[in-house]
């Protein structure tokens, strides 16, 4: 019977983990499906393998609990929300695919995984990611998007976080190869130009915690390679800005239709013009007010869709928000506490703060192993946390998609590092 762990065969558990996981991530920013198939896989290959091993009880540990409550919080917040409700129940869809970080966390934290082999992955797939940027940019296309990912927003942004990921293999000990380092940097300055070229303004601000996440883990063993990052990081950043004159235009724009926004009095009529920043603005406070309306358990989607129809009958809010029905408000926050309340929120804070504080835990028995695992969940909730402001984990199920596989991965492998401590725990 064929058994992950039968060392006879050519690849073994390690390495269809690791395959599984690669082909989903390497081709992410050019099909919809190709990280659906990896995570649903490697779901699958996590319920055999606790079928046959029947050891579920006596592997389990309190860490690992830990992990399986940051990850269920909010997807059970919104069951436990919606499930009374009429409402068509496949809404949910989105935000419950984030359950599937537990059985990819377990099958990884089982298995290990190559983390170098991943970062190539995903170093390749936002470096070719930015040469379809360049060649849109060329053709006179204003904000570049990708296939799978159309909307120039979440490519932007999950272009600059693959970019920061893949610059990871710098620091990966054990990969001597030195094209591998030179993909990691490469995809780098794909993943920071692809940022710029769509136009997005929200991700850049997690820019800073990126680096400041890097050096705290890197900086002061490797003085000289984390110099050499930070000034290119330093450099890069304001020298494709100044290659792109739409960077500062779209600066100008925001900041002008802000003021426009905050500017006006009276109430909304139909057929009024409005702006991206003043929809937003609105957005926010239409949602501000559904929390202060429900703030205990919030509107659910139904409540705050009647909530929203009757501010726009009343002028209250833009005649645009029709199209936010049962979808987000531009910032997560604001979107929970309107639809789950107090609830919402502090299942918000579990995900988000708790998973932090995971991978923080025992610092000190760090690997190297470890520390590239560690370090990639910090950029990964970092992203999530930073581009939730002004977008939705939830926006589009390649959303939640690719913070389960990348949260999984990074959990699991930490995992896996810390029962293995061996040098080649993870394996490359």
């Amino acid at each position: 019977m064929f058994s992950f762990a039968d060392k006879s065969r050519l690849v073994d558990g390690k390495d269809w983990v690791t395959i599984i996981s690669g082909l989903g991530l390497l081709f992410f920013f050019f099909t919809r499906i190709s990280l659906g198939i990896s995570v649903f896989g490697l779901a699958l290959v996590a319920i055999c393998h606790v079928v046959k091993s029947g050891k579920v009880a006596t592997y389990f540990s309190w860490r690992d609990g830990q992990w399986f409550i940051v990850a269920a919080s909010l997807p059970l917040a919104y069951i436990f929300r919606m499930l009374p409700s009429d409402v068509d129940h496949r809404l949910l869809d989105k935000v419950v695919r984030l359950l599937f970080a537990i059985p990819i966390f377990w099958i990884v934290r089982a298995y290990g995984i190559s983390i170098s082999k991943c970062l190539m992955c995903i170093a390749g797939s936002v470096l070719a990611a930015g040469l379809d940027s360049l060649i849109q940019a060329s053709n006179g296309i204003e904000r570049v998007s990708g296939e799978s990912i159309v909307s120039p927003i979440p490519f932007g942004n999950f272009a600059l976080l693959f970019g920061v990921l893949g610059l990871l293999l710098i620091f990966s000990g054990k990969e001597k190869f030195w094209w591998a380092k030179f993909l990691g940097v490469a995809g780098f300055f794909s993943g920071i130009y692809t940022s710029v070229a769509s136009g997005t303004r929200g991700g850049w601000v997690a820019i800073p915690f990126f680096i400041l996440i890097i050096w705290a883990f890197f900086g002061p063993k490797r003085k000289s390679t984390s110099y050499a990052v930070l000034i290119a990081i330093l450099v890069a950043i304001p020298l494709i800005a100044y290659l792109t004159p739409a960077i500062s235009d779209r600066l100008a724009v925001g900041i002008a239709e802000a003021h426009s926004y905050l500017s006006r009095t009276g109430r909304w009529t139909a057929g009024e013009a409005t702006s991206s920043i003043g929809i937003r603005l609105d957005m926010w406070t239409a949602g501000l007010e559904a929390f202060r309306s429900a703030p205990a358990f919030g509107l659910g989607f139904g409540g705050f869709n009647d909530f929203l129809h009757h501010r726009i009958e009343m002028g209250l809010s833009h005649s645009d928000l029709e199209t936010t029905e049962f979808k987000h408000l531009h910032c997560e926050v604001i979107t929970t506490a309107a639809k789950l309340g107090m609830m919402g929120l502090f299942a918000l804070v579990v995900l988000w703060v708790g998973g932090i504080r995971w991978f923080l835990r025992d610092t000190s028995k760090n690997t190297s192993d470890g520390k590239i695992f560690r370090v990639m969940g910090l950029i990964t909730f970092t992203a999530m946390i930073a581009y939730s402001m002004t977008d939705s984990m939830f926006g589009m199920t390649l959303h939640s998609m690719v913070y389960t596989m990348l949260l999984g991965i990074s959990a699991g492998g930490l995992r896996h590092a810390e029962l293995n401590p061996k040098p080649d725990a993870a394996g490359r």
